[in-house]
């Protein structure tokens, strides 16, 4: 991982943690954020359809799946491969 992280390589990241589920503090761990970051960036995929919350804990939407392969589709195209985030499979 870079020194300095896009916001979309951050939501990629949040994104690829929560496939399977997550808690908040998990997320925080996986993406190397603090507790305010955490809320913004959680606030923001969540009112996007990217994330959803569900007993505690948090899952990749489909529509999140489509955005990490974006991500990973705009690393290639600029130049900056080895930054794609892999996809867990569900």
């Amino acid at each position: 991982m870079g020194k300095y992280r896009d916001r979309p390589t951050i939501i990629a990241e949040l994104l690829k943690a929560a496939t399977a589920g997550s808690t908040k503090t998990h997320l925080m761990y996986n993406t190397y954020t603090s507790s305010p970051q955490m809320n913004a960036y959680l606030k923001t995929v969540i009112d996007c359809g990217l994330i959803r919350f569900d007993d505690g804990h948090y899952f990749t939407t489909q529509k999140g799946l489509q955005f990490i392969e974006l991500v990973n589709r705009m690393h290639k195209l600029i130049g900056t491969e080895g930054q794609e985030i892999a996809i867990p499979v569900r």
